[in-house]
């Protein structure tokens, strides 16, 4: 499943396209991004969210070695098409309705996730050309619970009562936040960058206006970053000491 912005919203920059589909694993992952560099429109940046079905759906489920390998070649293809790739941690859910869905996953599902990640972190190491590491695991985790407030769909916020696991309204705006701060960190021209979002039910969250959600934050808070960065350039740097002392006459300088 894919979304883009269209011509209309393109002259506004940046280019943001969701490239997800629900129920993905890593080996659907390699599939999509080959799929995508055969297409004629370019990438400039490629954000991967790939590992919750990998980790915790039986159907699938894959080896941590696997997964490390899987998101590797991903990794390398876009990188081999000239394109700069970045990786988020899979997130932390809520590990009672987890353990409700998938019985035989282990006493802390988490703790699972981490060893994913784990590998993650090992496969965007192994890259030719840096890929930028996202941490998203420990800023969720104090928000992944069954409350109201919760960054994640759960009973008291959601009518999916039992997800544990997809972003809420909030969890998107955060996970905007960090993408658009790895973002910041990059020599880009921001509003000219094409970027391509590459991931499962997490990013999609299996409705179209959870992904135009993700989308639509994610150009909101690059061009928020935009306008600070040409604020902060049109800034006069203050003149110096030197510039402030009174000349001096021909005849002190002798």
């Amino acid at each position: 499943m894919t979304w883009s912005l269209g011509l209309a919203a393109w002259s506004m920059g940046p280019w943001v396209e969701c490239d997800a589909i629900g129920g993905s694993n890593s080996r659907m992952l390699k599939e999509r991004v080959q799929l995508r560099l055969q297409s004629t429109a370019p990438i400039d940046l490629a954000i991967i969210m790939i590992g919750a079905n990998d980790a915790t759906y039986r159907y699938s489920r894959v080896t941590l070695g696997e997964y490390k390998q899987n998101v590797l070649e991903a990794l390398t293809m876009l990188q081999e098409a000239g394109v700069t790739t970045m990786v988020a941690e899979i997130l932390p859910v809520i590990e009672s309705y987890k353990k409700q869905q998938e019985p035989w996953l282990p006493p802390s599902p988490n703790k699972l996730i981490r060893n994913y990640n784990r590998e993650l972190l090992h496969a965007a190491e192994a890259t030719a050309q840096k890929t930028h590491y996202i941490k998203t695991f420990d800023y969720f985790l104090p928000h992944v619970n069954t409350s109201r407030e919760a960054w994640v769909r759960n009973h008291a916020n959601s009518k999916q009562s039992k997800d544990g696991i997809h972003p809420t309204a909030q969890g998107v705006r955060e996970l905007a936040g960090l993408y658009t701060n790895a973002i910041g960190e990059l020599d880009v021209d921001l509003m000219e960058a094409r970027i391509v979002l590459f991931g499962d039910s997490i990013t999609v969250t299996n409705y179209l206006s959870a992904s135009q959600r993700m989308r639509n934050q994610l150009m909101l808070q690059i061009r928020r970053l935009n306008s600070q960065r040409e604020a902060e350039a049109q800034k006069v740097p203050p003149p110096s000491a030197e510039s402030q002392l009174p000349a001096q006459s021909n005849e002190a300088k002798q």
